[in-house]
């Protein structure tokens, strides 16, 4: 299985959105670069899932490198916060390796948050 200890997002956790959740993983994450990721956006109540694509179209985020020594502490925090629990499927979102295209044009593997539901009834974002 791949390992990664980067993180891309491109909703709530930025560091230009609204609130202050960026803050919620300091000091275990470092801001790396901005990048995208193939795919598509879906609106789920006022929050927004990614549906990753290869026919999609390119989404805008930023990447995060993760203290590996904190890792774990990190990604339950963040499970939380996106709602991911063990105990149920029954969730808006799941976590998964997906390929991200930095800025530089260099290509690495971060965790992303993605859609976990049909899309049927969701409001596209484009």
């Amino acid at each position: 299985m791949m390992s990664t200890s980067r993180l891309f997002v491109y909703g709530t956790l930025r560091r230009d959105a609204t609130g202050k959740m960026n803050a919620l993983l300091e000091p275990e994450w470092a801001f790396v670069g901005e990048g995208s990721v193939s795919g598509l956006l879906f609106r789920v109540g006022p929050h927004r899932a990614l549906m990753v694509s290869a026919e999609g179209e390119p989404v805008a985020g930023e990447i995060y490198a993760i203290d590996p020594e904190r890792f774990d502490e990190a990604m339950r925090k963040l499970d939380a916060y996106e709602g991911i629990s063990e105990s149920s499927d029954a969730q808006d979102y799941r976590r998964e390796i997906a390929a991200v295209k930095m800025k530089s044009g260099e290509s690495i593997d971060a965790w992303v948050y993605t859609l976990n539901r049909s899309t049927e009834g969701l409001s596209r974002i484009v």
